[in-house]
């Protein structure tokens, strides 16, 4: 009998293969995770680097218009009258030489003569949050009235004229300064205007915003601002807030002068060094954090400060890790829980702010451009609103017009009645300007009783008289100011594009000179300028 041989399949090939095809499976899914965060590291460069390019963009142009709004403050209060009327007196009186702040404050505090100005500025503050004082100094940089006056840290009697806002308010310029102040000890932007009587600078307005008011832009990304000599003044993370970059221009500063605006003589470099994984993509260490940086920065406010942001590439620091984790906790879970909560969270808490910063910002920016009393265009948007008007009859070839009208014998209405009666025709001439106009042409406040009229996109200069002759007719009527009718007349002289210049200064020129011939020539009539005749044509006045 034969017996039947029992084969076993034996388990060496089995697990040989099993080996083998673990092995092969190991190494392809070992290929596979390094491609993909191969890939992933590269998109993480690219995208880091467009979303600080947009970054430092937005920063930019956020902060330059913010900065270019509470600088428009200074310039608001130093046009008040009051303030005018003030530094007249205070650049008149003796006591300023006193050597002793102390006994300057002790005077000025006391005089009722500062005190409604103190008080309008320290009004002025409550309403703009972001502003934390304002201050008004004579022509030797003597405080004549702050916002905080009577108070500890009282600015009243300080002598401020070695602040560099108080050299370049001086000059005509509006002034920006950081520095450290010397009663507050609290760090500062200071922005600076002239006080301007006529021609001349009688004094200074300042305004200044503490340096925390700029901690919430800041963190939104981490955000450097760095001054003209490269000293970081703000920081998203206030450890390397008074470091230096390593460019900085500070040895050029003198001891002396760095104390007064730092409090400080010596300043440590921002450590920030080469990353090790660096070879042709601009990545930066920052201090002692293990993850890469991609920096960006850009200069505003004719160089007078820079921003920088330092955009963190985390997932391109930690690929040299554990690869599978990456992949599955800090890619998947982390990465998109973090940027999805975090998005949600600044959009709940950010909706509130943002609607009322929008709010102050359209306020001023309105402030900013048009005249308070009248609530027309301010004088100093004449340049910008003609070059506009040029650029649309450029490209129309039409005519453009520019009216200087002047109120006849406006001077006797503020001797005879007074300035509030003056300030009431004021204002309903310049209501009556606009009434006479398209909504498409524009008013100018030019100073005092004296408007710019710009008529723009006309097909002819004739229209540009019968326009003057609707004005003329306009303001002819009476006016009731305190119960009593007035009657004035105005003189209006009046230059076309492209005939009597291709830019503002030869075309307010000309109008001007026009203007001259119609006040000259018995007022109450308008006239065109003729450059063949240097005092312009007079043309017939218009009858009642």
């Amino acid at each position: 009998m034969f017996e039947s041989k029992q084969h076993s399949l034996s388990f060496r090939p089995f697990i040989l293969c099993t080996g083998l095809v673990s092995l092969l499976w190991m190494f392809m899914a070992w290929f596979a995770v390094d491609a993909y965060v191969s890939l992933q590291a590269d998109k993480s460069f690219i995208e880091t680097e467009k979303k600080t390019y947009n970054a430092i963009i937005e920063l930019r142009s956020g902060m330059e218009k913010t900065f270019s709004i509470l600088h428009a403050v200074p310039g608001i209060v130093s046009r008040v009258s009051e303030i005018r009327r003030m530094l007249h007196y205070a650049n008149a009186r003796q006591d300023k030489a006193l050597t002793s702040s102390e006994a300057r404050r002790t005077i000025y505090e006391k005089d009722p003569y500062f005190a409604p100005s103190s008080r309008f500025l320290a009004a002025a503050v409550n309403d703009l949050t972001a502003i934390s004082a304002l201050w008004v100094m004579t022509q030797d940089g003597i405080t004549i009235a702050a916002s905080n006056a009577g108070g500890k840290e009282s600015f009243v009697g300080e002598n401020f004229s070695r602040r560099e806002y108080f050299h370049a308010a001086m000059m005509g310029k509006e002034g920006l300064q950081y520095g450290v102040g010397w009663t507050s000890h609290t760090a500062g932007l200071y922005f600076s205007a002239p006080v301007w009587d006529g021609d001349s600078i009688i004094g200074v307005v300042v305004a200044k915003i503490d340096i925390h008011y700029l901690d919430s832009i800041m963190k939104q990304t981490n955000a450097f601002l760095i001054d003209a000599y490269g000293v970081i003044i703000a920081a998203s993370d206030p450890q390397y807030e008074m470091m230096v970059m390593p460019d900085a221009a500070i040895q050029s500063v003198s001891e002396e002068n760095r104390m007064a605006r730092y409090r400080q003589k010596s300043f440590d470099p921002l450590p920030i060094s080469a990353w090790k994984d660096t070879v042709e993509t601009p990545f930066v260490r920052i201090g002692t954090t293990e993850n890469p940086f991609y920096i960006l920065s850009a200069k505003f406010l004719d160089g007078q400060l820079k921003v920088m942001i330092a955009m963190e590439a985390p997932f391109l620091g930690s690929k040299n890790e554990d690869r599978s984790l990456i992949f599955a906790v800090l890619l998947v879970t982390g990465l998109l829980i973090i940027l999805f909560s975090s998005s949600m969270i600044y959009q709940v808490k950010n909706a509130g702010l943002v609607k009322e910063n929008k709010r102050h910002q359209d306020m001023l920016e309105h402030l900013a451009m048009h005249d308070v009393l009248t609530g027309v265009y301010r004088r100093g948007m004449t340049e910008t609103i003609i070059e506009n008007g040029i650029r649309t009859a450029s490209e129309t070839r039409s005519y453009f017009a520019v009216m200087f009208v002047d109120l006849d014998f406006f001077k006797d209405i503020n001797d005879n009645y007074g300035h509030a009666a003056g300030d009431e025709i004021l204002k309903e001439t310049a209501r009556r300007l606009q009434g006479a106009i398209r909504k498409s042409d524009n008013v100018i406040r030019y100073g005092g009783d004296e408007f710019i009229v710009i008529l723009g996109n006309i097909e002819s200069p004739d229209i540009a008289g019968h326009i003057a002759s609707h004005i003329l007719q306009s303001v002819r009527q009476p006016i009731m100011v305190n119960g009593e009718a007035m009657s004035l007349t105005a003189s209006i002289g009046i230059a076309i594009y492209p005939d009597d210049g291709n830019a503002p200064e030869p075309l307010l020129l000309h109008a001007d000179t026009a203007l001259y011939y119609v006040k000259e020539n018995g007022r109450a009539h308008y006239a065109f300028y003729d450059k063949s005749q240097p005092l312009g044509t007079k043309t017939q006045p218009i009858e009642n």
